[in-house]
């Protein structure tokens, strides 16, 4: 549950008709949790439905002088289905691996923003294709169908006493393409990273290299829709995107003391 609230970005004489209401989810979920051989293996499995009601989506609309203006509204319903796998292989004494997937299906099976507290701009109807701005059946913005996580740890003693520790680990994640906004007209691109550490520990000391980003990969990860002002088409402002580049590779040394 989320409570409502009241929009009030703008110069308004009046902040009647600025309300958006609460939201809130029921969820259920079913699943398993295991340990097998000997706890060398973890797996654990789960299936789970999310339902949404007046759900807060934050769009833009027109304000009393015809320019553009962040808003909060309810989209009338958000249905969201998934599945989420964890798994842990300790392979050996000193190699362990961990391989994690989800799985999200999310879609607007009802999004009006026609109906109060707001009415669709211009932009809006245009890029919906209807007069209300109904963006239902529409998948919601920003959320990967297929998200993968994988670790891979290699670490043992390096002296002969035992409490120096040296390790070696690789962290990669890709994330599935997914859409900017509840328009469904752009999207962000489909994308991998892997990150390296190597380094060594004591009971109260460390040393770590680390290499993120170590493809640097310049996919675009993220990006936020606004209404460009500066550029009209028939008097009206277009819309534009800020995209944001990720970190590049980036090396460096992290030292820690605990006392």
């Amino acid at each position: 549950y989320k409570p409502g609230g009241i929009n009030v970005v703008g110069a308004e004489e009046t902040y009647e008709g600025r309300a958006f209401g609460e939201e809130s989810v029921d969820t259920y979920e079913v699943g398993f949790k295991s340990e097998l051989f000997e706890r060398r293996v973890l797996f654990n499995l789960a299936g789970y439905y999310n339902k949404y009601t007046d759900q807060q989506i934050g769009v833009q609309v027109e304000n009393s002088d015809g320019f553009t203006q962040p808003f909060t509204v309810n989209a009338g319903q958000v249905d969201i289905y998934g599945a989420e796998m964890e798994s842990t292989f300790r392979v050996t004494d000193a190699v362990t691996l961990n391989l994690s997937y989800a799985y999200t299906d999310a879609k607007f099976e009802e999004f009006i923003i026609g109906k109060p507290p707001a009415e669709a701009s211009t932009q809006q109807r245009a890029e919906a294709g209807n007069i209300e701005g109904d963006f239902s059946g529409n998948e919601v913005n920003k959320t990967s169908r297929h998200a993968w996580n994988f670790i891979a740890d290699y670490r043992r003693p390096v002296n002969s006493a035992g409490n120096i520790d040296g390790f070696v680990q690789v962290v990669g994640r890709y994330r599935s393409r997914r859409y900017t906004d509840e328009t469904n007209l752009a999207t962000l691109p489909a994308y991998a990273i892997a990150d390296l550490q190597i380094g060594a520990t004591g009971d109260r000391w460390s040393v770590v290299g680390y290499v993120n980003n170590m493809f640097d990969n310049d996919t675009i990860q993220s990006a936020q829709r606004f209404v460009d002002i500066g550029m009209t088409e028939n008097f009206v402002p277009v819309r534009a995107y800020l995209a944001y580049l990720p970190p590049p590779r980036v090396v460096g040394l992290r030292t820690e003391f605990r006392f």
